[in-house]
């Protein structure tokens, strides 16, 4: 009778668990200005050493890579926006090699607006908050009314 012998040998295997990296989280998208919003967002790693600052236009189709901020940066100020446009933008979080996913979305529009008096907006050149009819002379920093009903 033959006796059969099975050799079992043990491998040891190095495993290494890679975590995905955290996306961050898009807070805000706040208009500053009739060209101008405020981008904020919160970071969930300090692993980052860059965020892509993505921006779709008006609903087109894809994300344009907007800007490329430091890894410890929460904010973001896009100021080359047409007035009354809606933008959507994104952040990719990047650590050497590694991107996470993208981010939540946030959609925000430029608007022609004033919260100051009326004479600092115009000075500011936001003369298109006003309506037809309105003229602004900033030599003599008087408002003329023009045509309508009165």
């Amino acid at each position: 009778m033959k006796r059969i012998f099975v050799v079992l040998a043990v491998l040891q295997l190095a495993v290494t668990v890679v975590h995905a990296l955290d996306a961050p989280t898009i807070i805000s998208a706040e208009a500053l200005s009739a060209k101008s919003i405020m981008l904020s967002w919160r970071n969930n790693s300090t692993a980052y050493t860059g965020i892509l600052v993505l921006r779709n236009v008006d609903g087109s189709e894809g994300f344009e890579i907007l800007a490329e901020t430091e890894g410890n940066t929460s904010t973001y100020l896009d100021d080359s926006l047409m007035s009354n446009t809606p933008y959507t933008y994104a952040l990719v979080a990047v650590a050497g090699a590694d991107t996470s996913d993208t981010s939540n979305m946030l959609t925000g529009s430029a608007v022609n607006m004033c919260t100051a008096t009326l004479e600092s907006c115009l000075e500011n050149e936001q003369a298109s908050i006003l309506k037809p009819g309105i003229t602004w002379n900033n030599d003599s920093k008087h408002i003329a009314v023009t045509g309508g009903n009165r």
